[in-house]
């Protein structure tokens, strides 16, 4: 409790904890590894097998009376399991009443703007300690043809995948787990509504 304690009053200091943390540890540290991995088809039966030998191995191992105590202690044990908690147990488990949550929702600071050639940004100016979150959406209207709308799920699917002019997909993907917490993309085609 104290370790963390001590964190949560730093982190209402204001004191980038976490992004300390990250720099010193991950961003900054020069120590990588590489681990390769092949998948086997063999690999699954054998640790089966060896499990298989090891229960064998232990089952000779045991007369009757060893026997009969291990069974005596899968059965306790299957009866601990099953058995409902004592309420003075449950009653030290954290829980929400009615009271505990807000009744009105909470309001989230929006402030909308236009950049010189004209595209709005929207922006909700919240604590995140640091990390920007952005999403950009590109009008498709007038860009796309009809031919072209079921396209668009793999035409997202390829910016990622496919590399750029100066960087393969291998290195585009160093540089975005490098320098950016993850991009993503998507389609998200949406009627508009006019009032007439």
């Amino acid at each position: 409790q104290k370790p963390l304690e001590s964190i949560k009053q730093r982190l209402a200091a204001d004191e980038p904890v976490f992004q300390t943390m990250i720099k010193k540890y991950l961003l900054d540290n020069p120590h990588r590894v590489t681990v390769d991995t092949t998948p086997s088809l063999e690999a699954g039966a054998a640790l089966e097998a060896a499990e298989r030998d090891r229960l064998a191995a232990a089952r000779a191992g045991l007369d009757d009376s060893g026997m009969k105590m291990l069974t005596e202690q899968v059965e306790k044990l299957r009866q601990a399991q099953s058995a409902e908690d004592p309420p003075e147990l449950l009653a030290r488990v954290p829980s929400l009443k009615l009271e505990d949550m807000p009744r009105a929702g909470a309001s989230i600071p929006t402030e909308v703007s236009t950049l010189a050639h004209g595209a709005r940004v929207i922006a909700h100016p919240l604590i995140t300690n640091g990390v920007a979150y952005i999403d950009v959406g590109f009008p498709l209207k007038g860009r796309v043809t009809a031919e072209q709308l079921p396209l668009l799920p793999l035409f997202a699917a390829a910016l990622k995948e496919m590399g750029t002019k100066k960087r393969d997909y291998v290195a585009l993907d160093q540089q975005i787990g490098i320098h950016t917490g993850g991009l993503g993309s998507s389609v998200s085609i949406q009627p508009r509504f006019r009032s007439e």
